[in-house]
């Protein structure tokens, strides 16, 4: 008796984390989703802003801790 109580305790607790990580999982997906859209949408305001830039706008960008081709050479 005491060991089926403890079995349902462990069951109802992996269905709850599961639950939960469930949801955090659909939440991070939804923020990457988020961040890839501003990432295009900035990039795509920024080609329309400077089109003569539009071939190859995106192999230019520097993102945060990157480094230049030309400054890893001079490295």
């Amino acid at each position: 008796m005491i060991r089926w109580k403890l079995s349902n305790r462990w069951r109802f607790e992996l269905s709850r984390l599961t639950e939960e990580l469930t949801s955090r999982e659909q939440k991070l997906a939804i923020s990457s989703r988020s961040v890839a859209n501003i990432i295009r949408k900035t990039i795509q305001r920024e080609q329309n802003a400077y089109p003569y830039a539009q071939p190859g706008l995106a192999e230019r960008i520097v993102w945060p801790g990157e480094q230049r081709a030309s400054q890893r050479e001079r490295a």
